[in-house]
């Protein structure tokens, strides 16, 4: 690993108070969740996710890996965070990004996944799309319960600067 590069093993702060220093380089745990969480139960095999903040733009790498994927009451947009460091609030715009996947059946008419951050929220969104198709995020009709997955990806976004 280059000098030039450390790893800080804790983000920055979450508050709405906090500022940021250029040039940060940490690590992240990424989890996974639902929008109403219910009975959820993952196990993971592994994950893990990176952070690069430099110039109001911060930008996340992650990797999810599921042994177990348990539910029957939890319900909404799949979601992956918490995130460490909120998006710029200002806008009616997302980021979208890139990701890797295995164990999300899409429904009929949708071929592509991208990871997705809202302006202001916490977490990072799957939004499925295809020739003709709305856009929606990935739901727990698009994650069956006992699955395994696998989400490898990142994003890149503007971040809130006091």
């Amino acid at each position: 690993m280059s000098s030039e590069f450390p790893l800080v093993q804790t983000p920055l702060k979450r508050d709405s108070k906090s500022t940021y220093n250029q040039g940060q380089y940490g690590l992240w745990e990424p989890g996974l969740s639902f929008a109403l969480p219910g009975d959820l139960l993952v196990s993971y095999a592994s994950r893990g996710g990176w952070y690069s903040l430099d110039g109001g733009m911060a930008i996340l790498g992650f990797n999810i890996v599921t042994s177990a994927f348990n539910y029957t009451t939890s319900s909404g947009a799949l979601q992956i965070g918490p995130i460490p460091f909120i998006p710029h609030t200002g806008q009616t715009f997302g980021y979208p990004g890139v990701i890797v996947w295995s164990g999300i059946v899409l429904p009929a008419g949708y071929t592509q996944l991208a990871s997705y951050i809202s302006s202001g929220f916490e977490y990072i969104l799957l939004m499925m799309s295809g020739s003709g198709q709305p856009i929606n995020s990935v739901g727990n009709a698009e994650v069956a319960t006992g699955s395994s997955l696998i989400l490898d990806g990142s994003v890149l976004y503007r971040v809130n600067k006091l």
